[in-house]
């Protein structure tokens, strides 16, 4: 006899369904049916700035003033952040012509 239980969880990994609430299985083999959430909304919908970042579990900030500049001394110069970039592009196998000094 085939019973059918529908359970809502999560991915904890590609491997590991970790569901909402505990739920008694059947012995035996189990058969798992995943359908997703996210394919049952468009992936092209247009979200507002507010419902990306509750999707996304981020506040906005209120100033945009303090983004500005953010990271602008992380490199020493233009040359050690081109050679980040040629580092990151050959190790993805698409090496980047030589920048000019």
């Amino acid at each position: 006899m085939n019973e059918y239980v529908i359970l809502q969880g999560h991915l904890s990994d590609p491997r590991h369904i970790v569901l909402n609430m505990p739920a008694p299985l059947p012995a035996g083999e189990v058969e798992v049916l995943l359908r997703s959430r996210a394919q049952s909304e468009p992936f092209w919908k247009e979200r507002s700035l507010e419902e990306l970042s509750t999707e996304q579990g981020i506040r906005i900030p209120q100033d945009i003033h303090r983004l500005l500049g953010q990271g602008a001394d992380f490199w020493d110069d233009d040359r050690e952040f081109l050679a980040f970039l040629n580092d990151l592009q050959a190790s993805a196998g698409t090496p980047q012509e030589s920048s000019p000094a």
